[in-house]
């Protein structure tokens, strides 16, 4: 049974009526988090709602509290943001109308603007997006709280004995049971590399944009499904750099918090000399091999 959700928030009725300011950012955010996980949706009656299904409602809420009308429900599987009404679908069309970079969204977007156009007497005009992304524009972060993916790779390890003796560890398997054996040594050593990975069916051409800002790699995975992935350590500052600036705003943000402290700590270098039980269990708990 879907279940309403009652938050505490100036305006929370969808019928509320007032001057909505919205800023540039937010709306180059909400832009790329649509374009990876919004619906643009038309009933076989023609009716419209704009719908975003989220396991967290945090950023639901946070989506809500910028723009001030729409409604957040729950489900058994998830909350759902659904906006049915025509003054507000308007306000997300003007927001999407322009920003949009996705070649697959954007004709899903033509049709949803034909089919508002139809039941108002002023039409809004489409607006072709010719602007690759860059860094100035929060498009990417929203597109990342959508698509994106942040975690490390351990490849192999060293261990150093008390004895001077050492063992080598040829990939995170290794590493993992020889934790788990719980034999003793003086230190271990990894070899760490940290990514920031975003998944793409069809939309190369979107992957390659972002490549050319923060540079990396572009490669289809199988067939039309793309995958671009940063994974070299002394990259990863332009990438720190950007979200520092234009934050996630989903439970993403969670896992790019503790990407960011494992930077840090590689920075330092203290992945080369560890012997905290501690430390090395959450390097392997959010190491990812594909």
């Amino acid at each position: 049974m879907k279940q309403t959700l009652k938050f505490k928030m100036i305006g929370s009725s969808e019928t509320t009526r007032k001057l909505i300011i919205i800023n540039n950012q937010f709306k180059e955010w909400l832009t790329g988090f649509v374009e990876g996980d919004g619906c643009l949706f038309k009933t076989k009656s023609n009716q419209l709602q704009f719908i975003i299904n989220q396991k967290d409602p945090r950023v639901l809420i946070y989506i809500r509290e910028n723009l001030k009308f729409g409604k957040i429900s729950k489900t058994p599987t998830h909350y759902r943001y659904c906006v049915t009404k025509l003054e507000h679908l308007n306000t997300i069309t003007d927001i999407l109308n322009g920003r949009i970079h996705l070649k697959k969204f954007d004709k899903t977007f033509k049709i949803w603007l034909e089919t508002i156009n139809k039941k108002q007497e002023r039409p809004i005009n489409y607006i072709k997006n010719d602007n690759k992304v860059d860094l100035e524009s929060a498009w990417i972060s929203g597109f990342a709280d959508a698509e994106g993916c942040f975690n490390i790779r351990i490849s192999h390890g060293t261990i150093y004995n008390q004895d001077g003796s050492s063992i080598n560890l040829k990939n995170k398997k290794q590493v993992k049971e020889f934790i788990e054996s719980k034999k003793e040594f003086e230190s271990i050593s990894l070899r760490i590399r940290l990514r920031f990975i975003l998944d793409q069916k069809w939309e190369k051409e979107i992957l390659i944009q972002i490549k050319e800002i923060f540079e990396g790699s572009v490669n289809e995975r199988k067939e039309n499904m793309y995958r671009y992935t940063l994974d070299s350590n002394s990259k990863n500052k332009e990438i720190i750099k950007y979200f520092n600036k234009n934050n996630l705003k989903s439970a993403k943000y969670r896992d790019y918090k503790k990407w960011k402290d494992i930077y840090k700590e590689i920075e330092q270098k203290k992945h080369l000399k560890m012997n905290n039980i501690g430390n090395i269990e959450r390097y392997l708990k959010i190491s990812k091999d594909n």
